[in-house]
């Protein structure tokens, strides 16, 4: 446990500073509403970094093996690997993307929704670009 904390904590912390830095630089957004909830994320973000890091290893510590049921791994059982293709979805459509027709079918599917979504995206810049302004903070105050 003391081998897996270390080298997971490090990841914990630095994503819950960067995303708490992240979420503080709203404090300079135009929006009221952006520059109130910025600094409040900001402590959510590290109360659930810290629980993350210390909570969760004490009810794994408490709990101990039942902490992973339903998949509770028995006492001296050797794991044996998984195979890749061991499931049958997992296989089927490797098969399917093997082929050159359904791997171009797949990447125009993609490439399509990424078009549909910028659509929308834009539909929705100009719908909040009617909102009404009275929530913008002016610059020259």
């Amino acid at each position: 446990m003391r081998h897996a904390l270390s080298r997971v904590v490090p990841l914990i912390v630095a994503a819950a500073l960067t995303v708490a830095a992240g979420t503080v630089a709203l404090v300079g957004a135009d929006l009221d509403f952006f520059h109130a909830v910025g600094p409040g994320m900001a402590v959510a973000v590290l109360i659930s970094g810290l629980v993350s890091v210390s909570f969760v290893p004490a009810l794994v510590g408490v709990l101990g093996r039942a902490a992973f049921w339903p998949a509770l791994p028995r006492i001296g059982a050797t794991v044996r690997p998984r195979r890749a293709d061991a499931g049958g979805g997992r296989r089927a459509m490797a098969r399917l993307l093997s082929r050159r027709w359904a791997a171009v079918m797949a990447v125009w599917a993609a490439v399509w929704a990424v078009v549909i979504a910028a659509l929308w995206a834009a539909q929705l810049v100009v719908l909040i670009a009617v909102l009404p302004v009275a929530g913008i903070r002016r610059l020259d105050r």
